[in-house]
C-alpha cells in the first residue's frame, strides 16, 4: 500500500476533512497519531480506525495553545518511532458578521489556531523528519486564499497567511527533503456545508451545477485521495504548491441566479 511504515501526525483529525484524511491514509497502510482537543471524538475515532484497518492512537491537545503541538507532534514521534507526514487540518469558526463588524477577537481566535497552530505544529515535526532524511507536510486552507467573499475576513486572512506560510516552508525546508503543501479543499460533502445548502439550497446547486465535476467532493476518497497523492512516493517532485481539490470550482464565474437546467 501507498504509506506502508510510515507514520502521519493529523492535527485538527475529529473535523470532517480531517477525519476523511485519517481513514485514507489508514486505508493505505499509515499508522496515524491523531491530534485534537475533543477528547472523547478523537478516542473514538481512534478505537475505529484501529480497529477497521490499523494502527491509530490519539493525542489530545489544543495545538492553539503554547506549547501543546510540540507536546502532541513529540508523542506521536515517540509512541511509533518515527514521524514521516504532518497534516494539519485546523479549522476555526468564525462569526459571520460584515469587516466593520468583527473585533480582534475573531482575528486573534482564527490566527491562533489556523495560522499559528499550524505553524507551531510545524516546526515541531521538522526535527524527527529531518532524522528519516525528509517528509512531507500537508497544510489545509479554506479556499479564501486566492480569492475572497463577504462576512469571514478573518478566514480570508487565515487562507492568505497560510499560503505564505506554506510557501516560505517549501523555500527553507527543500533542503531537508521535506515537502510542504497546500491543499484546498471547497464544495465538500460533510455535515458543515450540508447545513449551509439547507439554508441556501437554490445558491449552492448553481455552484454545483457550473462545476466541471459537478458534484460534491467525498471527504475520504475525493479529498483524503489528493492528501494521499502529497504524502506518497508518486507525489515526491511537488512543494510549495496551492493544490485545489475542488472539482474544478474555483473555475466558475460569479453566480448570479441559478439556472434553469444545468449547462450541456
Amino acid at each position: 500500500m501507498e504509506l506502508d511504515g510510515k507514520v502521519a501526525a493529523i492535527t485538527g483529525a475529529t473535523g470532517s476533512i480531517g477525519r476523511g484524511i485519517a481513514m485514507r491514509f489508514a486505508r493505505a497502510g499509515a499508522r496515524l497519531g491523531l491530534i485534537d482537543h475533543d477528547a472523547a471524538k478523537g478516542a473514538a475515532l481512534a478505537r475505529d480506525l484501529a480497529s477497521a484497518v490499523g494502527d491509530a492512537r490519539f493525542i489530545h491537545a489544543d495545538v492553539a495553545a503554547c506549547g501543546e503541538a510540540q507536546r502532541a507532534i513529540d508523542a506521536v514521534a515517540a509512541s511509533f518511532g518515527r514521524l514521516d507526514i504532518l497534516v494539519n487540518s485546523l479549522w476555526s469558526r468564525t462569526p459571520w458578521r460584515p469587516l466593520l463588524e468583527k473585533d480582534e477577537e475573531d482575528f486573534r481566535g482564527s490566527l491562533e489556531l489556523g495560522l499559528f497552530g499550524t505553524l507551531r505544529a510545524m516546526r515541531a515535526a521538522v526535527p524527527h523528519m529531518r532524522r528519516l532524511g525528509g517528509g512531507r507536510i500537508i497544510n489545509i486552507a479554506a479556499p479564501y486564499g486566492h480569492t475572497s467573499l463577504f462576512n469571514i475576513a478573518d478566514a480570508v486572512t487565515v487562507g492568505y497567511s497560510l499560503q505564505g506560510l506554506t510557501r516560505a516552508a517549501a523555500a527553507e525546508w527543500g533542503q531537508y527533503q521535506i515537502l510542504t503543501n497546500l491543499l484546498v479543499p471547497s464544495l465538500v460533502d460533510i455535515p458543515e456545508f450540508q447545513q449551509y445548502r439547507a439554508q441556501n439550497p437554490a445558491y449552492v446547486d448553481a455552484l454545483i451545477a457550473m462545476m466541471p465535476l459537478r458534484r460534491l467532493g467525498d471527504p475520504i476518497e475525493d479529498i483524503g485521495g489528493a492528501a494521499l497523492l502529497l504524502a506518497c512516493d508518486e507525489g515526491c517532485f511537488i512543494t510549495g504548491h496551492p493544490i485545489y481539490a475542488d472539482g474544478g470550482q474555483f473555475m466558475n464565474p460569479a453566480t448570479f441566479k441559478p439556472p434553469a437546467e444545468p449547462h450541456p
